[in-house]
C-alpha cells in the first residue's frame, strides 16, 4: 500500500520565500533530504525533480557523502571569493 500524499497550500509568495530558503540558508538540511531519498532508493534526477535542482548536482551532493560522510556535504567553496 502506497503512503497517503499530502500537499501543502498557501500564497505564492510563501511558497516563494520557501524555495529561496531552500537555497539559502536551508541549504544543508536539501543536501541531507537528497542523501535520504538517495538511501530510499530514488534516483538522482527523481530527487533533482523533486527538489528544484539538477541532477548533477544531487549526484554529486550524493557522491560526496558516500565518499566521505558527514564531512563531505559539509564542505564547499565561498560564494564570492575569487579563485580560491
Amino acid at each position: 500500500m502506497r503512503p497517503v500524499s499530502v500537499f501543502a497550500n498557501g500564497p505564492d509568495s510563501e511558497i516563494e520565500r520557501l524555495r529561496a530558503e531552500l537555497r539559502g540558508p536551508w541549504r544543508q538540511a536539501t543536501r541531507a533530504v537528497m542523501v535520504l531519498l538517495s538511501l530510499h532508493e530514488l534516483p538522482p534526477a527523481q530527487i533533482a525533480g523533486l527538489l528544484e535542482c539538477r541532477p548533477g548536482t544531487a549526484r554529486r551532493w550524493i557522491a560526496r557523502f558516500s565518499q566521505e560522510g558527514l564531512a563531505g556535504p559539509g564542505r564547499g567553496r565561498c560564494r564570492g571569493s575569487a579563485g580560491t
